[in-house]
C-alpha cells in the first residue's frame, strides 16, 4: 500500500508541473498577440499550379470517389488572376 501512495505522490508532482505548463502557455497565447502577415508574404513562397499536369477534372475525382453528389455552387478560382481553375 506504501508504493501506491508514493507513486500517487510523485503522479501528482509530475501531472501538476505538465498542468502549469499547459496553465501557462494558455496565458501567453490569450495575451501575446499572433504575428500578422501580408497577403504578399502568404503568397510569396507558393509555387503557382501549372494546369498542364492536372491529371483529372473536380467532376472526374468527384466521381472517382463514389461521393452522390456534386456542389455545383462551389468552385475555386486563381487568387492572382482571379480565372477559374
Amino acid at each position: 500500500m506504501r508504493v501506491f501512495v508514493v507513486l500517487h505522490r510523485w503522479w501528482g508532482v509530475a501531472f501538476c508541473m505538465v498542468f502549469a505548463a499547459w496553465f501557462a502557455s494558455g496565458i501567453v497565447m490569450h495575451f501575446v498577440p499572433y504575428p500578422a502577415r501580408s497577403e504578399a508574404d502568404r503568397f510569396a513562397g507558393l509555387v503557382a499550379i501549372n494546369r498542364d499536369q492536372v491529371a483529372r477534372r473536380p467532376a472526374d475525382a468527384v466521381a472517382a470517389s463514389g461521393i452522390s453528389t456534386m456542389h455545383h455552387g462551389c468552385g475555386l478560382s486563381g487568387a492572382a488572376t482571379g480565372r477559374s481553375i
